[in-house]
């Protein structure tokens, strides 16, 4: 009879262990910097104080008898608890980029074994650019593009496309670097053969992030030498002034030759 007292009372305390939980959920969220994360914390046990911690920093707590009792400036909750359950959600607003992995957790006082967490991976949108800008080329020559994509965590994809059609891996490079905040910088290069008239397109993503950039080749048969420094606009600046005062200088020895021959006719 005691043995099976004992077992009895192993199994509610079975039973009272299962029926009872705490649970922390989504287990992993991924943001972009800047922008709102959301976790709930619930249980069916009776508390006193519930903390909230952000790689074991206090951002919130709550007392089930007076709600929040102070927070951090980048957290708001709100309470979905009803009668036989207690649910409180964190809005972790702003969150703040971090290169690695944060871990959010929830607490109760009394003391619980149960201590559950969250993964929390804060993602940069960095931005894209065509180095080269808009392109004039002569039709078979080999054209290079470089496009770069700056401050993105983690390391971005880049693809070309061009005239609505991707470009072969093959026939582009990237490099990657990332610098001391953890962000990546990446460069890739593109170099093609002038063919037709088209749009050159750089895409930049790192879900859910997603960029892009684009300029326009224009392929023609001849190629035109147009000035490409500020030096060289102030070489033609300056061959032009040069002509024009030529030009004005003889104009004006033309008229006061014709004039003083004028006037000598007149004279006689």
């Amino acid at each position: 009879m005691h043995g099976h007292n004992l077992q009895l009372k192993l199994l509610l305390c079975t039973i009272q262990a299962v029926a009872s939980f705490i649970q922390l959920e989504p287990k992993v969220v991924t943001v972009l910097r800047d922008s709102a994360a959301h976790f709930n914390c619930s249980t069916n046990e009776s508390w006193d104080v519930m903390t909230w911690l952000l790689d074991g920093r206090t951002i919130l707590t709550i007392s089930v008898q007076h709600g929040p009792l102070g927070s951090d400036e980048i957290v708001s909750t709100l309470n979905h608890s009803t009668s036989a359950l207690s649910v409180w959600e964190l809005i972790l607003m702003n969150a703040p980029f971090k290169p690695i992995a944060q871990e959010v957790r929830c607490e109760f006082l009394p003391t619980k074994t149960s201590r559950p967490s969250s993964a929390l991976f804060v993602q940069e949108k960095g931005n894209v650019s065509i180095l080269e800008g808009d392109l004039w080329a002569q039709e078979g020559t080999l054209v290079m593009f470089h496009c770069q994509a700056m401050g993105w965590y983690p390391s971005p994809t880049v693809s070309w496309v061009m005239s609505y059609s991707t470009v072969d891996r093959s026939d582009f490079n990237t490099s990657d670097l990332q610098d001391p905040d953890g962000l990546f910088n990446s460069i890739s290069v593109l170099q093609i053969k002038a063919e037709m008239s088209t749009t050159v397109e750089c895409q930049v993503s790192a879900a859910p992030a997603h960029q892009t950039n684009s300029v326009k080749l224009t392929v023609g048969m001849c190629f035109a030498v147009l000035p490409k420094t500020t030096q060289d606009y102030m070489v033609v600046i300056a061959v032009t002034v040069i002509v024009c005062t030529v030009v004005l200088l003889v104009t004006l020895v033309l008229i006061l030759y014709y004039k003083r021959k004028l006037t000598s006719k007149q004279m006689h």
